[in-house]
């Protein structure tokens, strides 16, 4: 799919959506003394394929789902707390969870995409 000399690590599916590799490694700082669209260029390097969106002249907006997914979230369960299959921005109850394990997983969710992307997710939360 990628050539050879390209410039970011390229994984197989079942080793991408594998708990075999440490998304650690992969962490980067954001760094406020730097302007952030030199940093989002160097981040569309590494991931080209990232979804994003022009919001204003001066604004870029990240598809959260997108950058949860590439985590490897979509479809996790843990217990009765999970990721939605189909959707990776919706959190899930699939039993008797309770909504401090809800909540833990947001925050190993949230964790995950700054470690990977350097980007911190804010949460919007909709209980119901």
């Amino acid at each position: 799919m990628y050539p050879e000399k390209t410039p970011f690590p390229v994984y197989c599916r079942s080793c991408w959506y594998s708990d075999g590799w440490d998304s650690l490694q992969y962490g980067r700082s954001y760094d406020f003394t730097k302007p952030f669209f030199s940093q989002f260029q160097s981040l569309q390097q590494l991931f080209p394929e990232m979804v994003s969106f022009k919001h204003t002249s001066a604004e870029v907006k990240l598809a959260a789902a997108w950058l949860i997914e590439q985590c490897g979230w979509k479809g996790k369960r843990f217990g009765d707390a999970g990721v939605h299959e189909k959707h990776a921005l919706v959190l899930a109850n699939y039993g008797s969870a309770k909504g401090k394990e809800i909540y833990m997983l947001s925050e190993k969710i949230k964790r995950s995409v700054e470690d990977k992307f350097g980007v911190a997710l804010e949460r919007e939360v909709n209980v119901v």
